[in-house]
C-alpha cells in the first residue's frame, strides 16, 4: 500500500518538470490536501509538495505538483516520472 505525506518546499530542491496532468484544484486538494502558496508568485499560485512512500518496499517518491507561469494545466516536479504516475493514480482513486 502507498500513502502521501504532504512535505515543505524546501524538502524537494532540485527537482524538475516530469509532465503535466489535467486536473482541477478541488481535486488537487480533494486528494492531497490544501496547497501552500510559494515563495515566487511570478511563476506559481500554488504548489504541492509530497512524498509517495510503499509501506512494502519503503520506496519513496517526491513529487511536486504546481501551476507553472498559469500555463494550461498542472506540472508535476521531481526527479523522475514515476512522480507523474503516482500523482495519476492517486487522483484517479478519487
Amino acid at each position: 500500500m502507498k500513502k502521501v505525506i504532504n512535505l515543505s518546499t524546501a524538502c524537494l530542491n532540485g527537482s524538475h518538470l516530469q509532465g503535466r496532468i489535467m486536473a482541477d484544484v478541488s481535486e488537487l486538494t480533494a486528494v492531497f490536501g490544501d496547497p501552500f502558496k510559494p515563495l515566487d508568485p511570478d511563476k506559481t499560485t500554488m504548489e504541492w509538495s509530497l512524498l509517495f512512500v510503499d509501506e512494502e518496499t519503503g520506496e519513496s517518491v517526491p513529487a511536486t505538483i504546481y501551476d507553472w507561469k498559469r500555463s494550461p494545466g498542472w506540472s508535476v516536479g521531481g526527479y523522475s516520472p514515476k512522480a507523474v504516475e503516482l500523482v495519476q493514480q492517486f487522483i484517479g482513486g478519487l
